[in-house]
């Protein structure tokens, strides 16, 4: 980080980029992500590396430096130290603009595009409401027009 006599623009926003990495992008296991063996399923900790690796069958390897190669670490109030290892993976220009958690990734594999488009399309659950005047029993819907709405 830049000493804190460093006022320009561009300091200001790599500290405004750590906060935001260390309170939004750190990953705690809990047992939402932990298995039966107690390891998590997410694969934190992240292992070190000086380069990003990209595979075309696996999972790319990130760069995170380890605090022994210039890597930063953070120690939280109850004593947690947390480095590179435990950060999810994300674009600072999207959590500087949004200020929340995102998990950017890249996708690889013959299923990737699929997975996507998959993704993309994915709907949620609806429920289609509609409010009229008086006291009536009949309910007039039009499910067609309820899904074009949608």
């Amino acid at each position: 980080l830049p000493p804190a006599s460093d006022k320009s623009e561009k300091a200001e926003m790599q500290r405004r980029l750590h906060d935001l990495v260390i309170k939004l992008q750190i990953h705690t296991c809990n047992f939402h992500c932990l298995n039966e063996k107690k390891k998590c399923s997410r694969g934190f900790p992240k292992r070190y590396s000086n380069v990003t690796i990209i595979y075309e069958d696996k999972p790319a390897v990130y760069k995170r430096r380890s605090p022994d190669d210039g890597g930063t670490f953070h120690r939280t109030t109850n004593g947690r130290v947390i480095t590179n290892a435990w950060v999810v993976p994300y674009n600072p220009a999207y959590l500087l603009a949004l200020g929340a958690h995102s998990n950017v990734e890249f996708a690889y594999g013959d299923a990737a595009c699929k997975y996507l488009i998959k993704y993309h399309f994915k709907m949620g659950n609806f429920a289609y409401v509609q409010i009229a005047q008086g006291n009536t029993d009949v309910v007039d819907y039009d499910e067609t027009q309820g899904i074009m709405k949608g």
